[in-house]
């Protein structure tokens, strides 16, 4: 792989599987991404406004707590 290459990579930072069994979320730098398990596809994805610190799924619901690299906890709905 080059160094250019490389550079255009993204890592998923972590991931969890929703409510739903049918859905995952994954996260990398400041973009977040909802997945379906079934076909495999990217349903959708969304940025903040820096790098994300933390992620994590409220159990039972389809909310997910953000803690991000600028001090700030965000709450939201994941979308279907």
């Amino acid at each position: 792989m080059s160094s250019e290459d490389y550079t255009k990579e993204v890592r998923t930072k972590t991931a969890y599987l929703l409510s739903d069994g049918r859905r995952a979320i994954s996260c990398a730098l400041d973009i977040i991404y909802v997945w379906d398990l079934d076909s495999g596809s990217k349903l959708t994805g969304f940025s903040v406004d820096n790098y994300i610190q933390v992620m994590r799924v409220i159990p039972d619901t389809d909310r997910i707590v953000i803690g991000d690299g600028g001090g700030r906890v965000m709450a939201l709905d994941v979308p279907a």
